[in-house]
């Protein structure tokens, strides 16, 4: 069985937080936001690999979390 590491637990913190705020949807949940972002992180390193630049696969990414995570999305 995989431990969460100190970064795991920041990241799940901040995404508490942005729920606690009203930044991210809250049926979202904290495991569901985590793995799009790395399903998002993935895509966009292929994306870098395969033509696109890696700051177009950057933008993409983060333009793609934004919107998948907003609330009322």
């Amino acid at each position: 069985m995989e431990e969460d590491t100190d970064a795991d637990r920041a990241l799940a913190h901040l995404i508490e937080r942005g729920h606690t705020e009203g930044a991210f949807d809250p049926a979202l949940d904290v495991d569901w936001i985590v793995q799009t972002l790395w399903s998002l992180l993935y895509v966009a390193w292929q994306r870098g690999r395969t033509g696109g630049t890696k700051h177009e696969a950057l933008t993409l990414c983060l333009r793609t979390l934004r919107k998948a995570v907003a609330p009322g999305a």
